[in-house]
């Protein structure tokens, strides 16, 4: 008899196959249900995931077994959502060797790639805006990230359209303080001081080893959540999380996509040099700081995660940690006076400018990098018209 025929047998097949570990109650449960059809799975799938305890090794076999449906059947199972989609993806990826990130840069053209909206890289070749949904190197393939997070229904990183030329630095940069001064009411030395990080943001990964962080802090009613919103949408790659988030899901979060972190409502319980979260932002602010973590499966498999990214964060009051306050940025926010800010934050009658770094190259090994860069416009999904 073929198990590979049937649902459960192609899973068991595939995990032996890939090497995939999964808890031995799972592994009984897939015995005993290997030899389902299409059709009794169908019926005792909400049992048979009851069966499954173990969160990862559910979410596992789901990807699979959504994969043998789709490919023998050309059907799903009324549990292959969204989610199940991605790990879809992902099992493929792991099949076919393929890797995946959301930027590349190819040294030997001098040809930055940076991903955007659709799934897909945007990159300026041959004198002109192209884009490509993979990128073929000597020994890799590589494709743009995927994941729930860029869903429209939970929206935590935002990519950026498409490229658009900009002009002149410093009228970008005046204008990026207008848009804040527009939205929000900080003092002017400030504003001054935030238009000039949402550029710094776009280049610190190549260029600098360690980045401080903007922090507002102040009373409920002040406007620290719409400043910090204000001013990390116009950063490069924002991910949006609060303080109810957990470390470990920020942390993946960040070595995955390499952009910014806005980090609203950041206080954090006992917020000294102990917590977790605190620890993650004291290495955060420097270059080659990574936290390492040992595989929950495989505790001889190590897991390296880079926290190094420019961080936008909002709190009530300062932390008990004296080396992440030293970090910080801080401006008090205090209630505003002014009649003139519009309530609806961010209208669909706005274009923020975002800046795509198409092309770098090192004069020398001592000196710094030049850039050159275009705007991209922002990801919403309502109507783009103009700036003001």
């Amino acid at each position: 008899m073929d198990s590979e025929s049937y649902g459960f047998g192609f899973v068991i097949s595939k995990l032996k196959e890939h090497n995939i570990a999964i808890a031995p109650e799972t592994q009984e449960v897939l015995k005993e249900y290997q030899f389902l059809t299409e059709s009794e799975i169908k019926e005792k799938e909400k049992t048979i995931l009851k069966l499954i305890k173990n969160r990862d090794d559910r979410k596992t076999i789901k990807c699979v077994l959504g994969g043998w449906f789709e490919r023998q059947h050309d059907k799903k199972l009324s549990f292959f959502n969204a989610e199940t989609s991605v790990l879809l993806k992902e099992h493929d990826q792991e099949t076919e060797k393929i890797k995946r990130t959301p930027y590349f840069f190819d040294k030997e053209n001098n040809i930055l790639y940076e991903q955007v909206i659709g799934e897909k890289f945007v990159c300026f070749k041959d004198g002109e805006f192209q884009e490509v949904t993979k990128i073929e190197g000597d020994l890799d393939v590589w494709h743009p990230q995927i994941g729930e997070e860029l869903t429209p229904q939970k929206p935590i990183v935002y990519l950026p359209e498409k490229p658009e030329e900009y002009g002149d630095l410093v009228k970008l940069r005046e204008d990026v303080q207008n848009f804040i001064n527009k939205y929000c009411d900080v003092t002017p030395s400030y504003e001054y001081l935030a238009s000039w990080y949402v550029l710094m943001t776009w280049i610190y990964e190549p260029c600098l080893d360690t980045v401080a962080y903007l922090r507002l802090m102040g009373d409920l009613g002040t406007g620290k959540s719409r400043l910090v919103e204000t001013v990390g949408y116009i950063c490069y790659r924002p991910i949006n999380v609060s303080g109810a988030s957990t470390t470990s899901a920020v942390k993946r979060l960040l070595d995955k996509w390499r952009g910014t972190l806005i980090f609203d409502e950041g206080d954090v319980k006992q917020s000294d040099e102990t917590n977790e979260l605190v620890k993650m932002f004291n290495l955060g602010f420097e270059r080659r700081k990574p936290m390492c973590n040992c595989n929950k499966n495989d505790s001889n498999l190590l897991e390296f995660y880079n926290p190094f990214c420019p961080k936008i964060i909002s709190t009530r009051r300062p932390f008990w940690d004296q080396a992440l306050e030293s970090r910080c940025l801080t401006e008090i926010t205090r209630a505003t006076a002014r009649t003139n800010i519009p309530k609806k934050f961010l209208p669909g009658t706005f274009r923020i400018l975002w800046h795509l770094k198409i092309a770098m190259r090192p004069k020398a090994a001592s000196t710094s990098w030049f850039w050159t860069r275009v705007s991209l416009t922002t990801p919403t999904r309502l109507k783009i018209v103009s700036l003001y």
